[in-house]
């Protein structure tokens, strides 16, 4: 892909779902989708191969609404996220695993974690949670967690689950086991999708091609638009 013209805002993502282009403006916690000629037509000014028309109605509208600009010190290139596609998780067969052994530190730091992440749920923005945990992940940058830890926090996180008054929701479940594994020094990715028809958008961890705390299956048939 040629360098574009237009710049995805810092706080845009986006991602190709079923020829559709979809936006999330995580500022505004929204999402935009193109209709399929309106993709077609901006996909092409995005590679070069149509000259950009500062007069298209859909120019005009993703500048207006923030989600691209002109000016590269505001923005980053348009370019696809690169995420790992999944081909095994841990919820299946899970019943048939010994109960993992729990130590007084998971749970503190499981209870740390949930409470933190029901704070960040009501008082933050989606934006500051997420940048939050982003800066956390830089800081703490190193080779990948070895995949016998993940599973073995992952299925402490399950046992403990239970004991926190929360219903099941995938915004909260991920973002808690992600605060839970980080004091571990394990940092996997959590990652957005979405679909088409009908719509739906969806979150997960992963950790290369393991999704942690979900189906293949189910996540499979969504489009990965962020990844923290």
């Amino acid at each position: 892909m040629q360098k574009s013209q237009l710049y995805l805002s810092n706080h845009t993502f986006f991602c190709l779902a079923d020829n559709h282009y979809v936006f999330l403006d995580l500022h505004n916690d929204e999402y935009m989708c193109l209709g399929r000629d309106q993709t077609e037509e901006f996909k092409e000014m995005l590679d070069g191969s149509r000259p950009l028309d500062d007069n298209s109605v859909i120019v005009k509208t993703l500048l207006d609404k923030r989600l691209f600009v002109k000016d590269e010190a505001d923005g980053k290139q348009p370019v696809p996220l690169d995420v790992e596609s999944p081909s095994a998780n841990l919820i299946t067969g899970a019943a048939d695993r010994p109960e993992p052994v729990i130590r007084p530190l998971h749970v503190l730091r499981f209870f740390a974690a949930a409470g933190a992440a029901s704070w960040n749920l009501r008082f933050q923005s989606i934006e500051d949670t997420v940048r939050r945990v982003e800066r956390r992940k830089h800081a703490n940058r190193h080779a990948p967690a070895e995949r016998t830890q993940v599973i073995e926090l992952f299925y402490i996180f399950r046992a403990l689950r239970p004991y926190y008054p929360r219903p099941y929701l995938c915004l909260f479940d991920s973002l808690a086991l992600v605060h839970f594994m980080a004091p571990f020094g394990v940092y996997p990715e959590w990652v957005y999708g979405v679909k088409l028809e009908p719509w739906g958008a969806h979150c997960w961890v992963q950790s290369q091609d393991l999704v942690v705390n979900d189906n293949v299956d189910y996540v499979s048939s969504y489009t990965p638009i962020m990844s923290v």
